[in-house]
């Protein structure tokens, strides 16, 4: 059962590579997008707006490095200040569109592969298991037919059968 358990983990990382080869895709393109949507309106907004988004704005999505940062807490963990997110119509358009892609898409898309791998993993371990019991077998067969004088093999077998009752 444990050795299951530490089999399918493994082929459920190893399969998803590819999901964490396109989630980084994605967060990086986004976070680019957002990155350059922000600044551009941050830095034409006027002096006079004083509702301190640009602040926040300015903080969050100042740097490339930050934006990434933001867009990955934003995208798996929904943990960012939406003030910054609402200077533009193409921003909030941009942030809608990205979280639809990694909260609907590619979490169902991660869901669906762990799955396969859950099924696939399972037909494995009842084919081991079954392989495993084939080897049990013929080893007994094979130490019942070495206890005999090797008279053949019909008389190792009642041999081992002797004292066992037989089914009926």
């Amino acid at each position: 059962a444990m050795s299951q358990l530490v089999h399918m983990v493994q082929a459920i990382i190893i399969d998803m590579k590819a999901f964490l080869v396109m989630l980084v895709i994605f967060t990086v393109a986004f976070s680019l997008a957002l990155h350059i949507l922000i600044k551009f309106q941050v830095e034409h907004l006027d002096d006079t707006d004083t509702s301190g988004e640009w602040h926040i704005a300015e903080e969050e999505w100042g740097s490339l490095l930050h934006a990434v940062y933001t867009t990955f807490n934003m995208g798996l963990y929904a943990a960012f200040d939406a003030r910054a997110l609402k200077l533009n119509w193409q921003i909030v358009l941009v942030f809608e569109g990205f979280m639809v892609i990694v909260q609907v898409v590619l979490f169902n898309l991660l869901i669906a592969i762990m799955a396969d791998t859950h099924h696939r993993v399972r037909e494995q371990s009842q084919l081991v298991a079954l392989y495993q019991r084939s080897i049990l077998v013929l080893e007994e067969e094979q130490a019942v037919r070495s206890r005999g004088d090797g008279g053949g093999r019909e008389e190792g077998g009642e041999r081992a059968c002797r004292g066992r009752k037989r089914p009926s």
